[in-house]
């Protein structure tokens, strides 16, 4: 499996970026789903606001970790996307997942801005 795939499907660490412990939230479901379902590696929670989220340090950015991540799961409002996935291309991450809606979908806009997306990571050799 190529370097970038085995990125996605076998890290051996993990940054949430906007993640949550706030009930209901998409990003309160990944992040506790990934500190409970058994992932053995290490695992960044990226929240600006939080210093502390599930009992866990939070940094302010992925920038703020220090260290390289294999996977980062993006899951904010579209218009910050653009900036998280550079900030992750520029910390190493080959494998980024994002969990949103409101791109292509939602007309020239939306395909604007899903288009800068895959160009900053295909730029930064992320999958």
């Amino acid at each position: 499996m190529g370097d970038s795939l085995s990125s996605i499907y076998n890290p051996k660490s993990i940054a949430v970026i906007g993640a949550s412990e706030v009930p209901g939230k998409a990003a309160e479901r990944r992040t506790r789903s990934l500190i409970t379902g058994g992932f053995k590696g290490e695992i960044y929670l990226i929240n600006p606001k939080r210093e502390k989220l599930f009992d866990r340090k939070a940094y302010p950015s992925i920038l703020d970790i220090g260290a390289k991540v294999d996977l980062v799961m993006i899951v904010v409002p579209p218009k910050i996307i653009p900036q998280a996935v550079a900030d992750s291309v520029k910390m190493g991450a080959k494998g980024i997942v994002i969990i949103t809606a409101g791109l292509g979908e939602t007309g020239e806009e939306g395909k604007r801005l899903e288009a800068e997306i895959l160009r900053i990571a295909d730029e930064g050799g992320a999958k």
